[in-house]
This record gives structure tokens, C-alpha cells and sequence, in this order.
């Protein structure tokens, strides 16, 4: 097996038995990580097999070190055809880490605080355009 897929698939076991994390950022968070390990793994094979095939037809002999290169862009590929791009693993990671941010911020009353301070500007506002004046102790300071 290759340490790449190993290390990822260790690291997904660690986080899966990690009681710590919050079960909507775990799944996430394991979604992404095993889907990556074996779209990589998947991937790494079509690609080797690929360049064997290439290697048996002739192609690619009088340079072998091009043919490292050869197999990451197909790796990089095929990866891309299992939906797991560099700008899809980006976007993927970026979901969550706003759920961390989310659940972080659902713990902090300051934060709490601000939102509740928004939603009555929202209704204030909402009633003022509706030509209600709000009442003077709903305004907020």
C-alpha cells in the first residue's frame, strides 16, 4: 500500500474515534478524507496502468523520468473525474471549516449577542418601511 493512502486512512480512523468532534464536522471531515484516499488510490492505479500500457506499446522509453510525470497528471486526472480536483478538495475543506467556525461561534455569547442585536435591526427595520413605528423599548442600543 502506498504511505500516501495509508497515512490518510490512519489519520480518517483518528478522527472517526475522536469523541471531541462534533458529529456533523466528523462526517465531513471523513467524507473528504476517505473519498480523497481512495479517489487517490483508484486513480494511482488507472495512471500506472496507463503508463505500462504506454511502456509495452513503446512509448516513453528514451525518457523514464518523464514518466513520473506522466503518471501524477494522470493521477491528477483522474482525480478530477471522481470529483476531488484541487479547487474541489478546497471547496470541500472550506465547508469545514465554516462548520467549525459555525459550531465555535454557536458557543459564544458575544457572537450570540450580535445576532440577536441583527435580527431586531432587521425587524425594526421591516417595521419602520411597513410605516409601523416600533416601540420605544424595542429599540436597540
Amino acid at each position: 500500500m502506498p504511505k500516501k493512502y495509508l497515512s490518510g486512512i490512519v489519520r480518517a480512523k483518528s478522527i472517526a474515534s475522536d469523541p471531541l468532534i462534533p458529529d456533523d464536522i466528523k462526517d465531513l471531515a471523513l467524507d473528504l478524507l476517505k473519498g480523497y484516499c481512495d479517489a487517490w488510490f483508484d486513480s494511482a492505479i488507472l495512471a500506472m496502468d496507463d503508463y505500462r500500457t504506454l511502456l509495452e506499446k513503446g512509448q516513453y522509453w528514451n525518457d523514464l523520468k518523464y514518466g513520473g510525470y506522466f503518471v501524477e497528471y494522470e493521477i491528477v486526472k483522474y482525480m478530477a473525474k471522481r470529483d476531488y480536483s484541487l479547487d474541489e478538495c478546497e471547496d470541500k475543506a472550506s465547508k469545514i471549516r465554516n462548520s467549525i467556525k459555525n459550531y465555535f461561534d454557536s458557543y459564544n455569547p458575544m457572537r450570540q449577542d450580535l445576532t440577536l442585536r441583527k435580527r431586531l435591526e432587521n425587524i425594526s427595520l421591516s417595521l419602520t418601511k411597513r410605516g409601523i413605528a416600533p416601540p420605544e423599548n424595542a429599540k436597540v442600543s
